[in-house]
């Protein structure tokens, strides 16, 4: 075998293994980071499934739903098995945040899409098939409906893009980027009196880079999953609060900017 039959095996086998190693580091950075951003403790309570109520100090990851709870006595992990809810007073936005425990149809997986789905409605207390406690943050409470919001686990993968646009030539490895993706999906909610949930928005953010970019790329995109929600939880509401959208320049499809609409249909609604 001559020098240059060697190059041609080892050169593509070494970029395989280098980038392999890259991406590995990569992993273990985002993670460490996504941990020490989330491992900070706060002042809250826990309420159990028994209506024990503990008060101490909690520490929640949202990267991957988990939780912990400590005071003088004990320390324990949060689990949406074991608890009703918690609040904590987070310091880094001066807002109380609450979760709650929700049952919810288990065959969604952790990173599946909502939009993948024929059944737009959701209710904990009737949906058929196997359901599983799950975290939901209260971001609002209305006279007639609360919005909560759920978080899936972060995603990672790698999508492999030809660089090459001319279809004649056959593509090596050296013709192909390949991108480290980290994804992290959110549905908004809107459950009613009856504690029927309904899908409204579901926001996708994502963030990639690949060895040969040193800034990570990022975008959020929305897509709306029932459009007819908003009018029906409006009501008569609904029309003064299209016109303050308008006015105001609000987009539904921008998470901060949906919840001041709701805001907004709180106060017409004679909420405090």
């Amino acid at each position: 075998m001559n020098i240059s039959n060697i190059h041609s095996i080892t050169l593509p086998w070494l970029f395989t293994i280098l980038y392999s190693l890259t991406v590995e580091a990569q992993n273990k950075r985002i993670v460490n980071h996504l941990r020490e951003k989330n491992s900070l403790w706060f002042k809250g309570n826990v309420i159990l499934n028994d209506q024990t109520e503990l008060i101490g100090e909690l520490s929640f990851d949202e990267s991957t739903q988990t939780g912990s709870f400590k005071n003088n006595d004990e320390e324990r992990n949060i689990n949406p098995q074991g608890v009703l809810m918690f609040s904590f007073e987070d310091s880094r936005t001066q807002q109380i945040r609450t979760f709650l425990s929700i049952p919810y149809p288990a065959d969604m997986g952790e990173n599946k899409s909502l939009l993948s789905f024929d059944n737009r409605v959701f209710s904990h207390r009737n949906q058929k098939g196997h359901e599983v406690p799950t975290f939901f943050e209260l971001l609002r409470e209305c006279s007639n409906f609360v919005i909560l919001s759920l978080k899936r686990p972060i995603n990672f993968s790698k999508r492999t893009i030809n660089n090459i646009q001319d279809d004649d030539r056959l593509s090596n490895e050296f013709d192909l980027t390949v991108r480290h993706v980290v994804q992290q999906n959110e549905i908004i909610f809107f459950m009613d009196l009856n504690e029927q949930m309904n899908p409204f928005i579901e926001f996708m953010e994502e963030s990639s880079s690949s060895i040969e970019q040193t800034v990570k790329s990022a975008r959020t995109r929305s897509e709306i999953i029932d459009s007819s929600v908003l009018q029906r939880f409006f009501g008569r509401y609904f029309e003064q609060v299209v016109e303050y959208s308008n006015t105001q320049k609000l987009q539904i499809t921008k998470r901060d900017e949906l919840l001041k609409i709701v805001d907004y249909y709180a106060k017409l609604s004679g909420m405090p």
